[in-house]
């Protein structure tokens, strides 16, 4: 599809849902063919992943949330590139309304106020089903690629596995850097 948000007459690259293997087979499939033709990723250029949360449950959804808020700097670390300053991925904390953004957080809340160019994404569970994650910039680097969506399988793991109750228990405590780093490790393995 033609992306107005791209210059010259960049492009935007869609595919159908997939999972486990098929997503690397894809990525592979993908940048050979790419190859084949001139191409260059431009700072504007990113990877946006889509994860179905149409048999979550909203508390499911707002486990995901805090639990990325916790490593959103870290999350933005991982992908580089000043990537936090780009205005297609900002940063959910960037909105100066974390004190009011977990406890008003409902649908008519998404809908009205939260901004599609979050790096986090929860506008598109209206339009798609999904929650959309925009933060990593454009890359030919099938390994990396993999490794981000692996990042955030493991924070969906986590939450799968934790109460909203336990998470919040958990989060508030944190107060001293062996207890991120702890909960870092409960979190990514």
């Amino acid at each position: 599809d033609i992306d107005n948000s791209l210059r010259n007459s960049g492009l935007e690259f869609k595919s159908v849902p997939i999972k486990g293997q098929r997503i690397l087979h894809a990525l592979e499939l993908f940048n050979q063919e790419l190859k084949k033709s001139n191409y260059h990723y431009s700072p504007r250029t990113s990877i946006h992943v889509h994860f179905n949360v149409l048999d979550w449950t909203f508390e499911e959804v707002k486990k995901l949330l805090i639990t990325y808020l916790v490593f959103e700097k870290l999350l933005y670390k991982f992908v580089g590139l000043g990537r936090e300053k780009n205005i297609f991925c900002l940063p959910v904390l960037s909105s100066g309304t974390l004190e009011n953004l977990v406890p008003n957080l409902n649908s008519s809340f998404i809908q009205k106020t939260w901004s599609k160019y979050y790096g986090f994404n929860l506008g598109s569970i209206f339009q798609f089903g999904t929650i959309e994650i925009r933060h990593l910039g454009g890359t030919d680097d099938v390994p990396r690629i993999v490794s981000w969506i692996n990042l955030w399988f493991k924070m969906i793991e986590f939450i799968k596995r934790n109460s909203y109750k336990s998470l919040i228990e958990t989060i508030t405590s944190l107060n001293t850097s062996s207890n991120y780093y702890g909960f870092s490790n409960n979190v990514f393995g």
